[in-house]
């Protein structure tokens, strides 16, 4: 799959339904503001009861949020935001905008979202809300250009939907990338007695060793650790590869 087709808003939801996390991200900052907006989008016709959000960070722009949406963020973001909240719990996860809340709206307006930024509080405070607070979905807004989402399947079945502004031939070419590196084998299928160089964190270009004359085998945790320029993945590929020890599936593309 090159190209995965963009969708609509109605087939998204129905995507989406399988998944108890989400993740909207886009490969730009003008793509992280298209994220917004499809979330704004979602939450204004699909979204109902029984749905969380929060965000890698700060985001943006303001969510415009609805009564019985359940939002998790920072105490610094309650002065941007408009919508009557109760305050259900604090989850001891501190930003630079304060300590993370989780709040239920009791009525509409408008939220900034200022969630954590450290992977595994973000992981550990969606499976809070999906353990403790009668939610079936978690919606993040995040960064898919920084590799800022959720970044691990294990706790509950993620997945990722890229939002983008526009359809021109670069952003195309980044989705296309984007794909691939998704679609990186796991660990499993590798063939037996392999032998691997595993990478624990951010894996870069300059970390590759093309002068071994053995093919380079590479693992990493999973897709959002590579930070390769797509000519030195592809290289690498054809030299060697790299495999991954979670997949995080891609569920669509949607343009905004």
């Amino acid at each position: 799959m090159n190209y995965p087709n963009p969708v609509k808003l109605k087939e998204l939801t129905n995507l989406c339904a399988p998944f108890s996390v989400i993740s909207l991200v886009g490969l730009s900052k003008e793509d992280d503001d298209a994220a917004i907006k499809i979330l704004n989008e979602l939450i204004g016709n699909c979204i109902h009861d029984g749905t969380a959000i929060t965000s890698v960070g700060c985001t943006p722009a303001c969510i415009n949020v609805s009564p019985g949406l359940i939002i998790a963020s920072a105490s610094g973001s309650f002065t941007s935001s408009t919508y009557t909240k109760e305050i259900l719990a604090a989850t001891g996860y501190n930003t630079p905008l304060g300590e993370v809340y989780i709040t239920r709206a009791i009525t509409g307006g408008s939220a900034m979202l200022a969630g954590p930024s450290i992977g595994t509080q973000l992981e550990a405070l969606c499976k809070t809300l999906l353990s403790g607070y009668n939610v079936r979905q978690v919606y993040v807004t995040g960064s898919g250009e920084r590799r800022a989402f959720v970044p691990s399947p294990q706790s509950a079945k993620s997945g990722i939907v890229l939002c983008v502004k526009s359809q021109t031939a670069a952003t195309l070419e980044k989705i296309k990338y984007f794909n691939e590196l998704v679609d990186l084998p796991h660990i499993d299928t590798a063939p037996l007695n392999t032998v691997f160089t595993h990478i624990p964190g951010a894996f870069t270009d300059e970390m590759i060793d093309y002068d071994q004359r053995n093919p380079q085998i590479y693992t990493v945790t999973d897709f959002t650790k590579i930070f390769l320029t797509p000519k030195a993945h592809r290289k690498l590929i054809s030299r060697g590869g790299v495999y991954l020890l979670n997949k995080i599936p891609l569920i669509s593309v949607i343009c905004a």
